[in-house]
C-alpha cells in the first residue's frame, strides 16, 4: 500500500520524497515516531551552518532551524527489536494515513 501511494504522490512531492523510504521515514517522523536531538548555537548563523553541515549525512533525518537552535528528528526503526508489536502496529496505521492524507485519499477508500 506504501508504495502505491508513494507512485500516486503529485510531482512537487518528487524531490522531497525520492523514493518509498524517504516518504516512509519523513511519515514517521511526522507522526511522532522519532528521536529529537537538539544544539544549541551562539547564533542563527551558526545554527545555520550546523545545520548545513549535518543535513548531508543522512538523508531520511529532519533538520530543522529555529532562532539558534539545530534539531535533528531520526525516525524510529519499525522492527521488531525496536517496537513492540501494538506500537508497530500503531505506528503503521498512522504512517499509512498520513501518506494517504499526501494523496488526497481516504484510507479505507485507497
Amino acid at each position: 500500500m506504501l508504495h502505491e501511494i508513494w507512485q500516486s504522490l503529485p510531482e512537487h512531492f518528487s524531490e522531497q520524497f525520492p523514493t518509498e523510504e524517504h516518504m516512509r521515514k519523513y511519515a514517521l517522523i511526522r507522526t511522532g515516531y522519532h528521536t529529537m536531538t537538539q544544539h544549541a548555537c551562539k547564533s542563527e548563523a551558526e545554527a545555520q551552518r550546523l545545520a548545513s553541515v549535518i543535513r548531508p549525512y543522512d538523508s531520511y533525518q529532519l533538520v530543522t532551524v529555529k532562532d539558534s537552535i539545530v534539531t535533528v528528528y531520526n525516525a524510529l526503526s519499525q522492527d521488531y527489536r525496536s517496537m513492540d508489536k501494538r506500537t508497530f502496529a500503531q505506528s503503521k496505521e498512522k504512517v499509512l494515513d498520513w501518506c494517504s492524507a499526501l494523496v488526497g485519499a481516504e484510507r479505507s477508500a485507497a
